[in-house]
């Protein structure tokens, strides 16, 4: 009992130092209130009521309650969104204080929905977190968590550090709290690093507090009180903050049973809570106390705590019950006196509409005889009015006919004009058309006789010349050579006969002797018969539906998209068997080959062979595909319209 009577005793000391302040401030709300209601007394009357809202959360929550009332009644008249919001958030606060946690959520909650009204961002964030505390207290760790996590994301969004390391703080005692013990610890881990950088002490020791507690629980006892002993080197003594961190270092002794070491620290910390006010730690000391002495068989010490801790449970209790039928007390004498200000009102409602009504009726009689005048005035003018207005509108209607009339016979004409110009064009285009196609015609006569020339020119001098080269250097004497001279002789030969048969295939390839005269068909049957007499490769060939010549145009540019394709194949695609097919079909030629050779991803660089068909085939209106892949072969179709 004596313990009790000290703590009163420092709460009471307390609260008179706040007294002078709280005379000062009601004496200046006093004299602010004897002047005229307008917006500048209430302007004054907020700076003394927020002060003393402040003073007398200290000394008496009930009065502080009342003042936030006050406060918010002068906010919400002169429609200030931001100090309603305040407001709010106070009550929330006052009511977390004396342990209603329902309605500071509640109060938190009206605060969130007007800050996110008026899109005020900071305090969105300090509204989601202040309710995420609340629930957290109720023990509803869902909502908890839910408005806890949206607030971080908008501190992280905000760049506000200081509230991301608060929800951090709430976010790891919840997953503590749920036995999350992973999430936890990550979640601190989070927190001291983010603490860290920005050089905050307070959530740095936080953080490293709650790493201990989270070791606590997992009973890594050493663990624990390497970071509790850490936490506290950031606190001064004789503060809350230092007495609840040796309360918590002595858990983990007790738990560890070193009860000699936890009973100093324990008494250090009780001195400590009663000099800094920190009444919520002394049930828990004594109940550590007790624990401890009667682990040690000090039975009297052991009663002794044991009976502070039954009293302090029980007068706490006591206290909250009283707070709370104060606090129920009071909102029941305001919600008289709002329901005798509302009846007062009604009454006067009452009485001014009466006189309004009577009023209204004498003023409606007189207004009724004013109105029947003006009434008849004013359908004597319109009727004046109207006859002009019908006399226009006929003179109107005939200009109207009259213009439709010739509106129909520009729009014949027009018609005649626009039919005329289309015939023109139409006609123009076709002869364009013609030309193009004499233009092209023209184009591919020109290109077949150069390529004729070239092949003659090649055949006939080119060939001749590497004959005769190779003639003269058949005459050098080889037996008077050193062996180096007769072999550098035998490359010279060598070389000039590929020359002779490189120029003799050009010559081929550019306009073949068999083409004009045998046509595709026929001359593609004999490279394929002297391809074959390689037996390492075998092509087979398969024609359909061309039993007339195809236009020499697709057949020269056919012939030389084979050489390309058959090349290829002998070259890189280790092929044994391949595939040619000739058809012409509802008046498209069409061309499909297929090996069974490597094949190829369709990314791989193909060179420039490939794009010389595509672009042959583009020159013809034709389409080109492939489809291959490694170890698979190849198969390419092409598609020629004939008209």
């Amino acid at each position: 009992m004596k313990k009790i009577l000290v703590l009163l005793l420092f709460v009471s000391t307390f609260a008179n130092a706040q007294r002078h302040e709280i005379d000062s401030l009601l004496t200046a709300l006093r004299k602010f209130e004897r002047m005229p209601p307008s917006i500048h007394q209430d302007t004054l009357r907020a700076k003394p009521i927020k002060y003393l809202m402040y003073y007398y959360t200290f000394v008496n929550k009930d009065s502080a309650l009342y003042f936030t009332q006050q406060l918010l009644d002068i906010s919400q008249k002169r429609k200030i969104t931001k100090n309603i919001v305040y407001c709010y958030n106070y009550f929330g606060y006052l009511y977390n204080q004396e342990g209603n946690y329902f309605l500071s959520a509640n109060n938190y909650y009206q605060a969130l929905i007007l800050a996110e009204k008026i899109k005020d961002h900071v305090q969105i964030i300090s509204c989601k977190r202040l309710l995420s505390e609340s629930y957290y207290k109720l023990e509803d760790y869902q909502k908890a968590m839910k408005y806890c996590e949206e607030a971080l994301v908008l501190a992280t969004n905000q760049k506000d550090s200081n509230e991301s390391l608060s929800c951090l703080n709430i976010l790891g005692n919840i997953y503590l709290k749920q036995n999350r013990l992973e999430k936890a610890k990550i979640t601190f881990q989070m927190m001291n690093e983010k603490a860290t950088k920005v050089q905050d002490e307070s959530y740095i020791s936080e953080s490293i507090r709650s790493l201990g507690m989270v070791e606590f629980v997992l009973k890594n006892y050493e663990k624990a009180l390497h970071f509790l002993k850490q936490a506290l080197s950031f606190h001064q003594k004789e503060t809350y903050r230092y007495a609840n961190i040796e309360v918590e270092i002595a858990k983990v002794l007790v738990a560890q049973k070193q009860f000699s070491a936890a009973i100093p620290l324990l008494i250090s910390a009780q001195n400590t809570a009663k000099r800094a006010g920190g009444l919520s730690l002394l049930p828990i000391l004594n109940q550590l106390l007790y624990e401890s002495f009667k682990s040690q068989g000090k039975v009297g010490e052991a009663l002794k705590y044991h009976e502070n801790f039954m009293l302090l449970k029980d007068s706490l209790a006591k206290e909250s019950i009283q707070r709370r039928i104060g606090s129920l007390q009071l909102d029941y004498d305001n919600k008289q006196k709002e329901s005798q200000l509302q009846r007062n009102k009604i009454e006067l409602l009452e009485e001014k509409t009466q006189k309004q009504q009577i009023s209204q009726t004498r003023n409606l009689f007189l207004l009724g005889g004013i109105l029947a005048v003006l009434l008849a005035g004013v359908l004597f003018w319109n009727n004046q009015k109207l006859t002009q207005k019908n006399i226009k509108i006929e003179s109107q209607q005939t200009q109207i006919m009259l213009a439709q009339e010739q509106l129909e016979n520009a729009n014949q004409n027009l018609e005649f004009r626009v039919n005329e110009r289309t015939s023109e064009l139409a006609f123009a285009n076709q002869n364009l058309i013609q030309k193009n196609e004499e233009i092209k015609t023209a184009l591919f006569t020109g290109q077949s006789i150069e390529r004729k020339r070239v092949a003659s020119e090649l055949h006939d001098n080119l060939s001749s010349l590497l004959s005769a080269v190779n003639m003269s250097i058949q005459t050098i004497n080889t037996s008077s050579l050193s062996e180096h001279e007769q072999k550098i002789y035998g490359s010279l030969r060598e070389m000039i006969k590929n020359a002779y048969h490189e120029v003799r295939n050009i010559s081929h390839n550019i306009m073949p002797a068999g083409l004009e005269k045998d046509g595709l068909i026929g001359t593609l049957q004999s490279l394929i018969e002297k391809i074959n007499l390689n037996r390492k490769l075998t092509f087979e060939l398969f024609t359909s539906g061309l039993e007339k010549r195809l236009p020499l145009q697709i057949e020269l540019n056919m012939y030389s998209v084979l050489l390309e394709l058959i090349n290829n194949i002998i070259k890189h695609s280790e092929a044994t068997a391949a595939s040619i097919e000739l058809r012409s079909e509802s008046d498209f030629f069409m061309l499909n080959i297929t090996d069974n050779g490597i094949g190829f991803e369709k990314s791989t660089n193909n060179g420039n062979g490939l794009g010389n068909i595509k672009t042959r085939i583009e020159a013809l209106n034709g389409s080109f595909g492939y489809s291959s892949e490694p170890k698979k072969g190849c198969s390419i179709k092409i598609k020629i319209p004939l008209s």
